[in-house]
């Protein structure tokens, strides 16, 4: 008797350590499969991270070799534009050859921008900026590189304007009376202004303002894409333009092209 007792007691401590074996291994089992995914996600933002420098590097080597600068370039990505983004301007602006071209915030487009239109034997960048120390830095820049000719920068001070955001409050555009005396025929806008601190929706403006003004063919192109403020800002369009034509580029901020189809 007192054996059969003594042989259930072991057992019994043997399925109970069996038991508390088997939790333990499901949790360290848990807790491996974390810690690998957070070495997994870690590995990939890291590749990722690393590809984005090798393209944002071998970008702005092509863009230095077709623009061939008559001075230093200033530096780029950040608030700036991402060497990606420029090439795709000079992409979009040798196949379209746009003869007039407008952009909301100047810099290194404008520079972009002047030396392709330069190459191609004619045309002009009109630049809106809000920053009148910002946009004589640009102007500095374009004489630098001798290209004050055909690159026009003005300054437009940021007005509480007639396009309303979502809580129906102004949002602040450029001043009306430097967009309305815009010349018509615009092949090709480009917005990468006005800052982001504006509020989300800031540069939605950018295309009514316009529409009237582009010639049937043209693009407009947004900066700063992949940003919750410019896809509402897209959506807008989208609802106000129902025939516009939408484009993704994958470039570091993210691109929209967007063709109206007037």
């Amino acid at each position: 008797m007192m054996q059969t007792w003594w042989l259930i007691a072991v057992l019994t401590v043997i399925v109970v350590a069996l038991v508390v074996i088997s939790r333990q291994q499901h949790r360290l089992g848990k807790a491996q499969k974390r810690i690998l995914g957070r070495l997994a996600d870690q590995r990939s933002a890291g590749v990722y991270h690393d590809l984005n420098e090798y393209r944002q590097l071998t970008t702005f080597q092509q863009l230095h070799a077709y623009l061939r600068p008559r001075f230093i370039l200033p530096p780029m990505r950040d608030w700036a534009i991402s060497p990606d983004f420029a090439v795709l301007l000079v992409r979009l602006i040798e196949d379209r050859r746009p003869k007039r071209i407008v952009e909301f915030g100047s810099g290194n487009s404008t520079l972009v921008c002047a030396y392709c239109l330069e190459r191609l034997g004619g045309g002009e960048i009109i630049s809106i900026d809000h920053d009148p120390q910002f946009a004589a830095r640009t102007r500095d820049e374009l004489s630098r590189h001798d290209l004050g000719g055909g690159a026009d920068v003005r300054v437009a001070e940021l007005k509480s304007s007639s396009y309303l955001d979502d809580e129906g409050q102004p949002i602040a555009w450029y001043d009306d009376a430097v967009v309305e005396a815009l010349p018509g025929d615009i092949d090709l806008v480009i917005v990468d202004g006005p800052p982001a601190a504006g509020g989300p929706l800031v540069r939605s403006p950018a295309l009514p303002a316009l529409a009237e003004r582009l010639t049937p063919t043209a693009v407009l192109v947004l900066d700063d894409a992949d940003r919750p403020g410019e896809q509402a800002t897209l959506a807008r369009w989208r609802e106000a333009f129902p025939s516009m034509d939408l484009a993704f580029e994958a470039t570091e901020k993210g691109t929209a092209l967007v063709t109206v189809n007037r």
